[in-house]
């Protein structure tokens, strides 16, 4: 029984060890795992009066709770991976950043661990409890979406118009640069405006006068310029524009469509500041909606961890359904097989040496994973 990986990690490794009672002692576990390897261990509290129904149900409930557990998991991983991103935006130092579920950090929540009857019902199914977690967590995934889709349009939103203020003069919006002075217009004379590379700038100066027949002379002005391109203006009879333009665009220069209007720049100005205040509000509605929704999806998780351990004890063990569920902290710098050898070392005789194979694969509960004389199941944050 193990977890699926997430993609978005803050560091945080637990394990999670299910034995029979008779054989779980706090203190030899912890000798066994703290004095060598620095692993922190405690017990997790859990029901005893679980209705677990018929052996045929809960091999059929465990199978489902495999793929209930992983689906769980990744709606907890984009939570947390969009808290991790909106405290990144936001400019704070990601060694700050923390999860917190109800009041209390992970390590505290998960070691003073109380089911939450009021909300999971031990007196209905194990079913209908982890059906009821799996709808919830649903619901989270869809309002994230939605959350996430409105942040995200309000985001490309202002990129867009910041991209059309800054970017290449090839495209973007010309109402920032072009002003009042940069135009002659006449009943007769218009101001066309031109990119220009800057590979053909002396092709232009040389040749713009004799693109069409009625251009002003020594009329083109630079407005500005970025790293590739000039920004030119020329003057000459409106009778003459689309003869120039042909002109002009055999010579790969382009001519830019454009009509001043003084108001566009400030009303630009103003929607770009308007849709920043509209993204700095659904940024700080999102940042609290996840952190929220991180505390009761994370508690959620726990409760169909807890069910599922249970479950898989009673399947592995049998009857008295009285087990014992060690939460391990482990250094994983210590390295993962000496904390399995200790784990082996002291629950080594609760399985039958037959039951491994050459790869330590056997089907358990209806799914092929490695094997362990516990129960066993693993998440990483």
């Amino acid at each position: 029984m193990q977890a699926g990986s997430s993609s978005t990690k803050t560091g945080q490794t637990f394990w999670v060890v299910a034995v029979p009672k008779k054989y779980a002692k706090l203190e030899d576990v912890y000798k066994h795992t703290m004095q060598y390897l620095n692993a922190k261990v405690s017990v997790l509290d859990h029901p005893t009066n679980f209705r677990n129904g018929t052996m045929d149900e809960l091999y059929g409930l465990s199978d489902d709770l495999g793929r209930m557990d992983q689906f769980v998991e990744v709606v907890v991983s984009k939570i947390v991976k969009q808290i991790k991103d909106l405290s990144a935006e936001s400019g704070r130092d990601d060694k700050k950043f923390s999860l917190v579920v109800g009041n209390t950090n992970i390590q505290t929540y998960l070691n003073r661990f109380e089911w939450n009857d009021s909300k999971y019902r031990t007196q209905s199914t194990l079913r209908d409890i982890a059906e009821g977690i799996t709808q919830e967590v649903t619901q989270t995934d869809e309002e994230l979406r939605d959350s996430q889709a409105k942040f995200t349009a309000v985001s490309h939103a202002i990129e867009v118009a910041e991209r059309n203020k800054s970017g290449s003069l090839q495209v973007r919006d010309l109402s920032s640069v072009i002003k009042a002075n940069h135009i002659i217009e006449s009943e007769h004379l218009t101001t066309l405006f031109v990119v220009v590379s800057k590979h053909n700038e002396k092709d232009w100066i040389n040749s713009y006068e004799h693109l069409s027949e009625f251009v002003v002379p020594r009329s083109s002005k630079e407005i500005t310029s970025d790293n590739e391109n000039s920004l030119r203006s020329v003057v000459l009879f409106k009778t003459d524009v689309d003869t120039f333009k042909t002109a002009a665009s055999k010579k790969k220069f382009l001519v830019r469509d454009f009509t001043y209007n003084p108001d566009v720049t400030d009303e630009q100005t103003e929607k770009i500041k308007d849709q920043k205040d509209q993204r700095a509000e659904i940024q700080g509605d999102l940042t609290r909606w996840c952190k929220q929704s991180f505390s009761e999806t994370f508690a959620s998780w726990i409760h169909l961890k807890i069910i599922r351990l249970f479950v898989e004890s009673v399947l592995r063990f049998g009857l008295p359904r009285e087990y014992t569920f060690f939460l391990l902290e482990p250094d994983m710098r210590k390295g993962e097989k000496k904390l399995r050898d200790a784990l082996q070392q002291k629950f080594g005789h609760l399985g039958s040496e037959h039951m491994l194979g050459d790869t330590g694969d056997v089907n358990l509960a209806g799914a092929s994973e490695e094997f362990y004389p516990y129960v066993f199941t693993s998440f990483e944050l």
